[in-house]
């Protein structure tokens, strides 16, 4: 808590620091602004508008040097602070918010040395050219005051964040035991159980929750060893046909070698399991019966077609169904 409170001290202190440089730096181009214009006018050989400036330049040198006594403790409090770091979750944010202020600060202060020096040159009075050059000089004291503020800041925040990696690496050590390496094969056994066996507990519950309506009937075996018996008996009726027409094609001098043999083979499958084999089986022998060829005569290309005598009606069916009601 010590380096909690310490870090939250420390980032609205740097807080009140930055907004002071960035109301300095406000004040200091409006010096710039006005020394232009006494730059202008005495080129120009003008009387001077601006009858003020030396003192607003002597008030604001006596501002910029109190400042400096201000800042010449922050580095001190800030390196106290490094030393005495160590791991605290919630001081992590608060170490970055110091890390960016020290950032934000030193850049702002050597901007503002920069803009001491473009004063300087735009002033020709030898009383302000005085003033700004000392001017100068505390507003590069500053900076150099200010250039050890960020690299004090980094080292918080890896302090604060390096002792949580130890942790994390002395607990991957204690789980490097054999009572800690048991525990993780438990606990990653317990999710691949719970999904290859949660289904049990699902079943469980719908036959609790939705019991069968009725038990089975106890007509239902001998239905069942009817249809048996009538399957059975389809397979005997298409084999008994595919026998006769495996012998009325032998009668008629067919080669039909190997067909019975294939038939009984078919009649030998006609058990409940293998009976969708045998009525597959009958079917492609009943297909590979050969059947006799019809007499046809081929027409000869060579004769020429017939002609029909002008006298005699194209026949179509309409005339003989005419001709067999006359009949009739």
């Amino acid at each position: 808590m010590e380096q909690l409170s310490a870090l939250k001290q420390l980032e609205n202190r740097l807080a009140l620091v930055a907004n002071k440089v960035g109301n300095f730096q406000s004040k200091l181009e409006d010096l710039i602004f006005r020394a232009q214009r006494l730059a202008s006018a005495t080129k120009n050989n003008v009387k001077q508008p601006d009858m003020m400036f030396g003192n607003d330049l002597q008030v604001f040198r006596r501002d910029v040097r109190s400042f400096g006594n201000e800042l010449e403790s922050l580095p001190a409090s800030l390196s106290e602070v490094e030393r005495s770091a160590g791991y605290e979750l919630k001081a992590v944010s608060h170490a970055q918010a110091v890390m960016r202020l020290s950032f934000r600060v030193s850049k702002a202060l050597r901007d503002l040395h920069d803009h001491a020096l473009l004063a300087h040159q735009h002033l020709r009075e030898a009383d302000h050219r005085v003033e700004a050059w000392y001017l100068v000089q505390e507003a590069e004291m500053l900076s150099q005051r200010a250039q050890s503020l960020p690299t004090i800041a980094n080292k918080v925040v890896p302090r604060s964040r390096s002792e949580g990696r130890v942790r994390f690496l002395e607990f991957l050590i204690k789980l490097a035991t054999p009572r800690g390496l048991l525990v993780v094969l438990i606990l990653a056994a317990v999710p691949a159980l719970a999904l290859r066996f949660q289904r049990c507990p699902r079943e469980f519950s719908n036959r609790w929750r939705y019991p069968p309506a009725a038990q089975t009937s106890p007509g239902g075996g001998e239905i069942m060893a009817w249809v048996e018996r009538e399957h059975a008996r389809e397979v005997e009726s298409r084999y008994r046909r595919v026998l006769s027409a495996i012998e009325a094609a032998q009668g008629r001098g067919l080669a039909v070698i190997g067909l019975r043999e294939k038939a009984a083979a078919a009649l030998s499958l006609s058990a409940p399991a293998s009976r969708a084999a045998a009525l597959r089986l009958l079917a492609e022998v009943e297909m590979a019966i050969p059947v006799e060829k019809p007499n046809c005569i081929p027409l000869d290309p060579s004769d020429e077609r017939e002609e029909i005598a002008p006298d005699r009606a194209p026949f179509s069916a309409a005339d003989r169904g005419k001709k067999a009601r006359r009949a009739r």
